[in-house]
């Protein structure tokens, strides 16, 4: 799942959303060169670079992946998440499991819904909707 890692400094871990791969995020690269960090991109489950290596049915297991990459990789490293479109759900997931270690996140083009409108609305048709309230329900389960 980690497709490439440039710089030097602290872990900037990047994740990329549906139908594109890590190499939409490397332009970040060129925004934090002169900064102290190190840009960690994964490339998610239909990404060709990681096409075959998860066993991922939801958007619960791409995320619990994906952890599980970032412990392999990064060890007890702090670090912070930026995370665009499917991406950004997966970096607020991941901000919320590894509150410890995340020094801080950013979404580009995320949607984030509070989990108390997410229950009172009755628009669940979208898959996106749905897969972004079962991620919410996730995360919102941990904090009560």
């Amino acid at each position: 799942m980690i497709a490439r890692v440039l710089g030097s400094g602290r872990p900037l871990v990047a994740l990329h959303g549906f139908g594109v791969d890590h190499r939409i995020m490397l332009p970040l690269a060129d925004a934090v060169q002169d900064l102290p960090w190190r840009m960690v991109f994964l490339d998610l489950p239909w990404a060709e670079g990681a096409a075959g290596s998860s066993t991922a049915a939801s958007a619960v297991e791409v995320a619990d992946e994906v952890l599980s990459e970032i412990d392999d990789h990064l060890g007890e490293e702090p670090f912070a998440v930026i995370g665009n479109s499917f991406g950004g759900m997966i970096a607020r997931h991941v901000a919320h499991k590894r509150r410890d270690r995340v020094l801080g996140i950013a979404t580009l083009a995320g949607v984030v819904q509070p989990a108390h409108v997410a229950a009172r609305s009755s628009r669940a048709g979208s898959v996106g909707l749905t897969s972004l309230r079962a991620m919410s329900e996730v995360i919102n389960s941990d904090v009560r």
